[in-house]
């Protein structure tokens, strides 16, 4: 491990390095290591890449939505649906092919593995969302340039930031886990 600074508070010894973080805890018989999770560069590019597809997908929900509902003049609940459903095909692409780079044969056990997610990490996001919104109660807040923020709104972000955390480990370790 490249260069790493210890600090010793009690009995367990703590150690910082450049790209782990280890916790040991000294025993009778010797030391024994515990390895906790930790974030490497390429985990960061990967999560940055995964925003850039929910944007981009974002885009496209929103493109189909108002393209179908505004330009054909489609009904605007089966706009929304058909905007999902081409969002939810263009997600799951770029997060196999792109993000999470699985080459797998077996593509149908992804796709349903996706699927799950989604309605896993949305009952998430929806109960979150839902909880926040009723303990906020009435209030609403005036934000710069006009805007007022609701109880809903700011849910909604908040569920929004869960959704986005869960569905991305969600796909990492399970989706498209190698």
């Amino acid at each position: 491990m490249a260069s790493a600074v210890a600090v010793r508070s009690g009995h367990p010894r703590v150690a910082l390095g450049c790209t782990a973080l280890r916790m040991a805890s000294a025993r009778n018989e010797g030391t024994h290591q515990m390895k906790t999770p930790h974030l490497h560069r390429t985990d960061a590019a990967q999560f940055g890449k995964y925003l850039l597809v929910g944007g981009g997908n974002t885009a496209l929900t929103l493109i189909v939505i108002i393209g179908l509902k505004s330009g054909l003049g489609i009904n605007p609940w089966v706009a929304n649906a058909c905007g999902y459903v081409a969002g939810m095909i263009n997600s799951f692409l770029w997060n196999k092919l792109w993000v999470f780079h699985s080459h797998s044969r077996r593509f149908h056990g992804e796709a349903l593995r996706f699927l799950i997610g989604f309605g896993l990490c949305y009952a998430v996001q929806f109960a979150l969302t839902w909880a926040l919104t009723r303990m906020m109660g009435e209030a609403e807040w005036q934000l710069p340039g006009g805007f007022v923020m609701s109880p809903y709104g700011l849910a909604t972000l908040i569920g929004m930031g869960a959704y986005t955390v869960c569905n991305y480990l969600y796909n990492r370790l399970v989706t498209f886990h190698r």
